[in-house]
């Protein structure tokens, strides 16, 4: 009952040997990779980038005065400014938060 039966070689679609013949070449891989990675570049972290030194030289520029909003949505007038520190005007309330935690300046729709 135990005979021993010669194998043969199967040939599957998609094996190895066929794939090597009908792969792209390297070159075209990495310049998809380099075309990819130069698309991230453009369109994901300069912009990011730019976006960040904008709101640093806002943050440069604060002036006491100024009637900003939060990243937490609360909105006040600068009243002092030290360091990364700034007391914030509520009305009659004097808060202190990070310079950080300023989101923009506050334009209010006041009609006169």
């Amino acid at each position: 009952m135990n005979e021993n039966i010669p194998l043969k070689p199967v040939e599957v679609a998609g094996s190895l040997e066929s794939a090597g013949a009908s792969a792209n070449p390297a070159w075209i891989q990495f310049a998809i990779m380099g075309g990819v990675l130069l698309f991230m570049w453009l369109f994901v972290m300069r912009p990011n980038a730019q976006k960040q030194k904008e709101h640093k030289k806002f943050l440069d520029d604060l002036k006491s005065g100024s009637e900003i909003i939060t990243t937490s949505g609360i909105i006040g007038i600068v009243k002092k400014i030290e360091n990364d520190v700034v007391y914030l005007d509520l009305g009659q309330n004097t808060v202190r938060i990070q310079k950080s935690s300023i989101s923009s300046l506050w334009q209010s729709s006041k009609t006169a």
